[in-house]
């Protein structure tokens, strides 16, 4: 199948694949009787939107910098390409909300990217703050060309695929061992292939996958309240690339399996 960028639009908000949000408009109080006193009000507040924050996975490090925030941005990396609440469309019904990206990194992000998330209004352009910290794809019920998986639903614990060669599993995002940019100081740079599971509407909604290239491009700077849940070394700044991506159909991977474990 065709390049995906000449698929779709890529849009730079927040590293979406798709940009598309749905509103409703919310329904009026009712008013009291004009000879009865108000009544107290008793509705339970409604719950917020947005996701779960992803846990931050704790282990003993060894002081190093460098070999820290390697493990952070690892954890990172794996939470990025497998939740769901991008791929499973939801964060699109959600409003396209960068403060719902801040809410999702809460124990990863720092205070000042959390704040300029929290500050910018839905559709911002956060290019050089927060460049592809979010994969998201428009709802299956969608009509955009490329848009999520039927097998991912919100709420889910991932989304993602596996890979089946002769019964044995194996992951399909897998970092790519080559040379690379030297990093900065407090900075991660590594490229990984990964495998994302979409729905392609041109196909008559067919179940796919889409193939590419996450380039990741952090910085850290240390967690001045260590122990409070949070990674150690707290991301600054997203500036990931996603490149190479192209869709195809997935009956022409048939190792692929879908998994909502990991």
């Amino acid at each position: 199948m065709g390049d995906f960028k000449h698929r779709i639009a890529l849009a730079a908000l927040a590293g979406t694949l798709l940009l598309s949000g749905c509103s409703a408009d919310a329904g009026e109080d009712p008013q009291p009787a004009a000879d009865t006193a108000p009544a107290q009000e008793t509705t339970a507040p409604a719950e917020a939107a947005g996701p779960m924050p992803v846990a931050y996975e704790t282990r003993a490090l060894d002081g190093n910098p460098v070999n820290d925030q390697a493990y952070i941005a690892g954890t990172f990396f794996w939470g990025l390409v497998s939740n769901s609440y991008g791929l499973s469309g939801q964060w699109t019904t959600d409003g396209n909300d960068p403060a719902h990206i801040a809410q999702l990194w809460k124990n990863y992000f720092s205070d000042s990217l959390v704040e300029k998330l929290e500050a910018a209004e839905p559709g911002s352009d956060l290019t050089g703050v927060a460049n592809w910290a979010l994969l998201a794809v428009a709802p299956n019920d969608s009509s955009d060309p490329v848009k999520a998986s039927a097998s991912c639903k919100p709420g889910m614990a991932n989304c993602w695929f596996l890979s089946n060669k002769d019964g044995r599993m194996s992951t399909v995002d897998n970092q790519i061992y080559a040379e690379a940019p030297a990093a900065g100081p407090n900075q991660f740079l590594s490229s990984y292939d990964v495998v994302l599971p979409v729905s392609l509407t041109e196909q008559d909604n067919a179940e796919g996958y889409m193939s590419a290239v996450l380039k990741l491009n952090l910085t850290f700077v240390p967690n001045p309240t260590p122990d409070d849940g949070r990674a150690p070394y707290l991301i600054d700044s997203v500036n990931n690339e996603l490149v190479d991506a192209k869709t195809d159909l997935l009956s022409n991977r048939p190792d692929l399996v879908f998994s909502d474990t990991r």
